[in-house]
């Protein structure tokens, strides 16, 4: 039989457990979701003098050397957002300790590149998968 303090103890465990598994959840699935940005028309361009709403895929008047970025950057966070919803429970402390951080500088550098190219839509659904990050950590430690 358990005393009362090792099943309170038990429970705050599984607690915690709960709310890391939620927030992992929750930072795997905002950082894969940037994959819209491949698909839905977030990104502006001008063509013949008209700004046209394009995927980023369909992004084609632009400089190589903006595009190369934003696609690096992307398939960043949707390969992290894969790796944080695939090693939930991994106990390894680098891992543990770092997974948010650097979910949190991509998504602050995307925020940063969106903004200084002047692509607004882009920029706004970063900054709002940030802020929902942002509040998440905050809430929880």
């Amino acid at each position: 039989m358990l005393s009362s303090e090792e099943l309170l103890t038990a429970a705050q465990e599984e607690g915690r457990k709960k709310e890391q598994h939620f927030r992992d959840l929750v930072f795997g699935l905002l950082d894969v979701s940037v994959m819209m940005f491949l698909f839905l028309p977030f990104f502006g361009q001008r063509v013949n003098g008209v700004i046209q709403e394009v995927s980023l895929l369909g992004l084609t008047e632009v400089e190589i050397y903006i595009k190369i970025p934003y696609l690096i950057l992307v398939f960043a966070l949707v390969i992290w957002g894969v790796l944080i919803l695939a090693l939930q429970n991994c106990a390894g402390a680098f891992w543990k300790h770092n997974k948010y951080r650097i979910s949190l500088g991509l998504s602050s550098l995307a925020v940063l590149m969106f903004v200084a190219s002047r692509q607004p839509y882009a920029a706004a659904f970063s900054f709002l998968f940030l802020v929902i990050k942002a509040l998440l950590l905050i809430k929880w430690e």
